[in-house]
């Protein structure tokens, strides 16, 4: 029987927009993305923290199963 290979969601830890940054550092990410674009918009009108507590309070159980993927995700 082949095994299958499955494309698996990000298991990185949430970081809130809130935590400082390193002075001089910056994502490739960060610096290339429009500010006027509408997905970028949104995603600064999206209460992360708050979405983050509720999802990882419903679906963070490690001992259901594994471990939930990262909420912004």
């Amino acid at each position: 029987m082949a095994k299958s290979s499955k494309n698996r969601a990000s298991k990185q830890n949430y970081v809130s927009q809130d935590q400082l940054g390193i002075e001089g550092f910056e994502s490739p990410f960060s610096r290339k993305l429009n500010p006027k674009n509408r997905w970028v918009v949104l995603s600064r009108n999206i209460p992360w923290d708050i979405l983050v507590s509720t999802y990882n309070s419903a679906l963070g159980n490690s001992k259901t199963g594994a471990a939930s993927i990262n909420a912004r995700v």
